[in-house]
């Protein structure tokens, strides 16, 4: 079992022409953990925490063009109230391991960018590098604004033992899977969710040798946000195999490693670049490296 308890005073002294901002912040938690023999485990933890704003989310007002973003911050905003409960159950040994959890998250005053629609035609503005709407601009325009919000979800993996200590090496089978529900608790989903997830590989390993192959489909998104557009899921193929020379503390390592090999179009839902800026196609990547 353990316990902890938290103070922090956030402190923002502003230029002339914005207000200070200060916040006591206060934070407790207390878990536990339970052993089922030697192989099985099972936790829990309670949390309630608090966030201060941060500064971006307070003073931005301006362009980020990493993001193709404007942002603009609140020195109105509150601090964030989170209200967490994760629960764990694990099987840590033996040919066959595993684990699975869940969480819930209540968060008051949850802050978060949000697009904004001045016009009200029901999309997304498009501002220039001085905020000025532009209907084809480079820069999306974000509000940071709170709201309470909740979050759920849950996680599996496992990881199976083919074979071990054999002349044929090492291998092992693995598959895992998350989900993650993100809303307003008025029932508005919020924007940039990660949607669900599910995927397998394989890890072998013989001497000097090593390689993996893995497998994600990752399902598209349609809990969007009002602003939001939805983005499609894909199927994502990795492999990669390796050879060290030498033994630690010097060693080389030979590795060539392939991504995306099904050449699919990927977007990441969770970024702001993701209709202009898809992940990179298919890839392979020969690398060099040592350690001394």
């Amino acid at each position: 079992f353990e316990a902890g308890a938290r103070y922090e005073n956030a402190r923002y002294d502003a230029d002339e022409g914005s207000p200070d901002v200060e916040h006591d912040i206060y934070s407790v938690s207390a878990g536990a953990v339970r052993s089922f023999g030697e192989d099985y485990s099972a936790g829990i933890s309670v949390t309630r925490a608090q966030r201060a704003p941060s500064l971006e989310e307070l003073y931005n007002d301006g362009p980020h063009l990493a993001t193709g973003t404007f942002e603009r911050g609140d020195t109105a905003l509150d601090p964030e109230t989170a209200n967490n409960l994760d629960l764990t159950l694990r099987k840590s040994e033996g040919r066959w391991t595993w684990r699975v959890s869940a969480f819930a998250n209540l968060i008051e005053d949850f802050i978060f960018a949000d697009s904004v629609d001045a016009n009200g035609d029901g999309m997304a503005d498009r501002v220039d590098e001085e905020g000025n709407p532009v209907p084809d601009g480079d820069l999306l325009s974000l509000a940071f604004v709170q709201d309470d919000a909740i979050f759920y979800g849950a996680e599996a993996e496992t990881v199976f033992e083919i074979f071990e200590g054999t002349s044929y090496g090492e291998l092992d089978a693995r598959l895992f899977a998350d989900y993650v529900r993100g809303k307003l608790t008025d029932g508005d989903d919020l924007p940039r969710i990660t949607p669900p997830r599910v995927g397998g590989g394989l890890d072998y390993r013989l001497g000097a040798w090593s390689g993996d192959f893995e497998v994600m489909r990752v399902a598209k998104q349609t809990d969007n946000a009002a602003l939001e557009t939805a983005t499609d899921g894909y199927t994502q193929v990795d492999l990669g195999v390796s050879y060290t020379f030498g033994t630690k503390p010097a060693d080389l390592t030979l590795a060539l490693r392939g991504t995306n090999l099904l050449d699919e179009e990927e977007r990441r839902h969770t970024s702001f670049l993701k209709d202009i800026a898809p992940l990179p196609g298919r890839s392979v990547l020969l690398t060099v490296r040592t350690s001394f």
